[in-house]
C-alpha cells in the first residue's frame, strides 16, 4: 500500500510563468529550419531509394530480357 500512496507530503503547486508557456515564441521560430532540414533529409532519402529500387529492376530487367527475346 505504501507504493500507492503518496509519502512525500503535500506537494507545491509551481506558478505558471508566461515564459513557459510561449507556443509561438522565439523558440518555435528558430526550430522552423530544422524542421525544414529534416523534411528535406526525409524527401532526400526516398527518392534515392526509388531511385535504387528502379535502378536494380532496371538492372534485372537487363539481363533476363535477353533470355526470353529469341529471334
Amino acid at each position: 500500500m505504501t507504493m500507492l500512496a503518496h509519502t512525500g507530503g503535500p506537494r507545491k503547486r509551481t506558478a505558471a510563468s508566461p515564459k513557459s508557456r510561449d507556443p509561438a515564441g522565439a523558440n518555435a521560430a528558430a526550430a522552423y529550419p530544422a524542421i525544414i532540414g529534416r523534411l528535406f533529409i526525409r524527401a532526400l532519402m526516398m527518392l534515392a531509394g526509388g531511385v535504387a529500387v528502379a535502378a536494380i529492376m532496371a538492372l534485372k530487367m537487363a539481363t533476363y530480357l535477353p533470355r526470353f527475346v529469341h529471334q
